[in-house]
């Protein structure tokens, strides 16, 4: 019944999603536009420079980026008004850059150079690009050996390293908007901005590979939510309990919200209604009103509920839900189970479930890859294998 559900689901949204590529043309901007390369893909700008060579204003006339992450555009704008071609526009020394948008503020900043003097811009610098194919490279090794080790302190170096690059450094983690951009065309080019095709290669293609391994190990905010769980309970915090019926309907919540989404873009031909997430006010540090009180009721959820957001409201985790439902590599269970449910209990997100004979059944749409399962069963019952025994 639940692979059905994955199925029905999984080809509804590739049919909106391939919807948003067919029906949405690309967009070329229009000519004398000045352009550039944002985090998010092309930012369309106007330009206006006097006659004797200095900037009298600067606009952005369309983007792609998520608003929590730009919310200083405009005073960013407001500092290139008064500069000539005899300034040197270098960001950090010139120009202050928008806080937690460093790539995007250096693009419009390399673009308004590039259109002053005449000259093409230098490429960005090496060392950068590499990291941000390097590091995630890493932590996302040191996820996947954690995983086939069962070591949970493995697990929880690569969450920390992750929270620290991905949620601290970079403000760069998964996010709907990211194949939703992709969908429509809006997404930035590898070259300019590797880290956001990163992302969206070691989520996706590893759920289809080996499961939710970003969701469980790699993913910032998930990190944060484990952290607040794991403490309370260390304080003797009572977790809340819910039934298993209301759970599962519950959790069909992220479905219908990934599902809602994808169908308002396609409409409208913008992302920016999928810029939903908590976590983006969290590691930006800005947001409205709502989005703190929200980010606020998901943090205390969590504290009671093990991962209250990813279980129940995560679009994007629904998203690599039903992508690890149909993953080459999942947790199966082989013959020898004792029916002793300790699998069952030692999941911390309820993916194993016992049959009537008293034998697991794992959802792997759900299943985080932890591993704790692996290493709760006392005759290796559970194995994490290629295809059904």
């Amino acid at each position: 019944m639940k692979k059905n559900f994955y199925i029905i689901t999984a080809t509804a949204w590739l049919l909106l999603w391939g919807a948003a590529f067919v029906f949405h043309p690309r967009h070329l901007p229009p000519e004398g536009t000045l352009t550039a390369e944002g985090y998010g893909g092309p930012i369309e700008m106007a330009l206006s420079v006097s006659t004797d060579g200095r900037i009298t204003g600067l606009k952005v006339l369309r983007h792609h980026e998520t608003p929590s992450y730009i919310a200083g555009l405009e005073s960013f704008l407001q500092q290139f008004t008064g500069k000539n071609r005899a300034n040197t526009l270098v960001l950090g020394r010139d120009i202050d850059a928008i806080s937690g948008a460093t790539i995007t503020s250096q693009a419009i900043t390399s673009a308004v150079k590039e259109n002053l003097s005449g000259q093409p811009a230098p490429p960005p610098p090496l060392g950068p690009l590499l990291a941000m194919i390097l590091l995630p490279l890493v932590l996302t090794s040191l996820a996947v050996a954690a995983l086939l080790g069962r070591h949970n302190a493995l697990r929880w170096a690569a969450l920390t390293g992750s929270f620290i690059y991905f949620g601290l450094v970079t403000h760069t983690m998964l996010a709907l908007i990211q194949p939703l951009q992709a969908g429509l065309g809006h997404s930035p080019s590898f070259g300019h901005n590797p880290l956001w095709w990163m992302t969206l290669g070691i989520a996706f293609i590893g759920a289809l590979v080996l499961g939710r391994i970003y969701c469980g190990s790699l993913c910032p905010f998930a990190s944060v939510q484990e952290g607040l769980h794991h403490l309370a309970r260390h304080r003797h915090a009572k977790a809340s309990t819910v039934s298993p019926k209301l759970d599962r309907r519950t959790r069909t919540l992220k479905y219908i919200i990934l599902l809602g989404i994808t169908a308002l873009c396609l409409v409208s031909g913008r992302t920016a209604a999928a810029a939903v997430e908590p976590f983006m006010t969290f590691f930006t540090g800005r947001g409205t009103g709502l989005a703190w009180a929200f980010l606020g009721l998901m943090l205390i959820l969590s504290v009671f509920n093990f991962r209250f957001w990813c279980k129940y409201l995560c679009p994007v985790g629904a998203l690599t839900s039903l992508m690890a439902a149909f993953s080459f590599w999942k947790i199966r269970p082989v013959p020898g189970c004792t029916a002793c449910d300790d699998c069952q209990g030692a999941c911390p997100v309820d993916a194993i479930s016992m049959n009537k004979n008293g034998q697991p059944m794992v959802d792997n749409g759900e299943c985080l890859m932890c591993a704790k399962c692996l290493n709760a069963c006392p005759v290796s019952a559970l194995k994490l294998t290629r295809r059904p025994r």
